[in-house]
């Protein structure tokens, strides 16, 4: 076997681990509740909310934390989570809390004892580790010319 023969060998058993490693992803991700985001508010909105639905799931076996950050995390309240799953989260309830440039949303079970955030620098290990479902969406100011 010539070396262009062991790279494309070395190349292709690479490139097989790396799709069988992504469908095993999906399957897992695929399963378990998950959130649908409905709105996600512009950066700089101070009226409208954020809201979303957990889906695959019983909501009331759920609990949602919202964090935003603005110079540090801090922690929103998600008031309720509807029976069918809806829910929506008021992420401007302080000042400057529209210019939130993250938002990190994570799903745990009722029991999990969610942190209070006051502009921390990081989010606790806690949450990743005991969160059934994260995402964090990133906002920006709209460039003007």
């Amino acid at each position: 076997m010539n070396n262009i023969q062991k790279v494309l060998c070395v190349f292709t058993s690479f490139f097989l681990m790396i799709q069988i490693f992504a469908a095993f992803s999906t399957v897992v991700a695929a399963s378990g509740p998950k959130i649908q985001f409905l709105n996600v508010p512009a950066y700089g909105s101070r009226i409208e909310n954020l809201t979303g639905v957990i889906l695959d799931g019983i909501a009331a076996d759920y609990q949602i934390g919202v964090y935003i950050f603005v110079d540090g995390w801090r922690t929103k309240k998600v008031e309720k989570i509807n029976n069918d799953g809806y829910w929506t989260c008021d992420i401007t309830t302080q000042n400057n809390d529209w210019d939130a440039t993250h938002i990190a949303v994570f799903l745990f079970t009722r029991d999990f004892d969610l942190p209070l955030l006051k502009n921390d620098k990081i989010i606790p290990t806690s949450l990743f580790d005991n969160a059934l479902f994260y995402e964090e969406i990133n906002r920006r100011p709209m460039r003007t010319r």
